[in-house]
């Protein structure tokens, strides 16, 4: 690649092509007035204090076709949708990568296993 106008004037970059659409979602509901969403603290390469907030699930679904699912995948992929969108992944790094994006809503009832409310340090159920 070359651009004229950058610090780095030439570089060489390799494309990914991923191999499915990536699904981000999460959950949400209200509870007593106060709106909830259920997220997932997760390790991850890179992360040099702790974990990161992120989606209730975030995954890519052809990856499970011989495993289990993520928790709450089948709900956040059939559970009306307050927010649905697919978007392409940003700078084009990757080969025609793109996600779709969900808010849905949770069950008064779900319980949350290894989540939290992003409303403090409670659990959700």
């Amino acid at each position: 690649m070359r651009a004229g106008t950058r610090e780095v004037t030439h570089w060489t970059q390799p494309l990914f092509r991923p191999h499915g659409q990536g699904v981000a979602a999460f959950l949400s509901r209200r509870r007593n007035g106060i709106a909830e969403v259920l997220v997932r603290a997760r390790a991850e390469g890179g992360l040099r204090n702790g974990v990161e907030l992120g989606p209730t699930v975030q995954c890519v679904p052809n990856s499970y076709a011989d495993l289990p699912a993520p928790p709450y995948f089948d709900l956040v992929l059939t559970g009306r949708a307050r927010y649905d969108t697919v978007l392409s992944e940003e700078g084009g790094r990757f080969y025609r990568a793109q996600t779709r994006y969900r808010v849905v809503d949770a069950p008064p009832d779900l319980p949350p296993p290894h989540h939290r409310t992003t409303g403090g340090s409670r659990s959700i159920g």
